[in-house]
C-alpha cells in the first residue's frame, strides 16, 4: 500500500493502453477509488471515466401481470440490461474512455451469462452476452487493483452461492 499503483502506475498505464482500458477495483473501494481515478485521469490526460455496475439479482424490481406477463417483462429487461452494458463498453472504448469495474460486477456478469445458458433463455440474451465477453477478450486491457482482495477464494464463493460480499477485511475498508 501507499507505493503509487492506483495514483500513479494505473492511470499512466491507462493512457498508454491502445485498447479499452477496464481497471477492476474491490467493491468496497470502487466509489471512492473511481472518483480518484476520474479527477486524476481528466487532468492529466483529459479522458473521462465510465463506472460499469452490474447487479446479479433484481429482488427490489416488482413484476406485474400473468406468470407470461411477467415472463416477458424480465426477458425484456434481461435483454435490455445487456444491450446497454455491450453499448457502453463499445461507447468506451470509441471515446477514449476508462472502464471501472468491481470484481463483484465481473462476476455478476459471468453469473448471469452462466445462468441464462442453464435457463436455456432466450437466444438473443445469451447472444448478446456471447458479444459482450467476446468484446472483452478482443477489445480490452484489463488492470486489476488490490489484487489480494479481488482474488480472495472465500469472497468468490460466498458471492457466486449467495450473491452478496462478505465484509471486506482490509484497513482501507475498515468501520469506524
Amino acid at each position: 500500500m501507499g507505493a503509487g499503483k492506483t495514483s500513479f502506475i494505473i492511470p499512466n498505464a491507462a493512457f498508454n493502453c491502445k485498447e479499452l482500458c477496464i481497471i477492476v477495483l474491490p467493491e468496497p473501494l470502487k466509489n471512492s477509488v473511481s472518483k480518484l481515478l476520474a479527477g486524476l485521469i481528466a487532468q492529466a490526460y483529459g479522458r473521462a471515466i465510465e463506472v460499469i455496475d452490474v447487479q446479479r439479482n433484481y429482488d427490489h424490481i416488482e413484476w406485474s401481470g400473468t406468470e407470461q406477463e411477467k415472463n416477458d417483462q424480465r426477458r425484456k429487461f434481461a435483454i435490455d440490461e445487456a444491450k446497454s452494458i455491450l453499448r457502453r463498453l463499445i461507447y468506451a472504448k470509441q471515446t477514449g474512455s476508462v472502464v471501472v469495474m468491481s470484481n463483484s460486477s465481473i462476476q455478476s456478469l459471468f453469473l448471469k451469462f452462466v445462468e441464462h445458458l442453464y435457463n436455456k433463455d432466450v437466444f438473443d440474451v445469451v447472444e448478446i452476452y456471447r458479444k459482450i465477453f467476446r468484446f472483452l477478450k478482443n477489445e480490452t486491457r484489463v488492470f486489476v487493483d488490490e489484487v489480494d482482495m479481488i482474488f480472495d477464494p472465500l469472497q468468490a464463493h460466498k458471492f457466486s452461492i449467495s450473491g452478496t460480499q462478505l465484509e471486506a477485511v482490509h484497513p482501507a475498508v475498515s468501520k469506524t
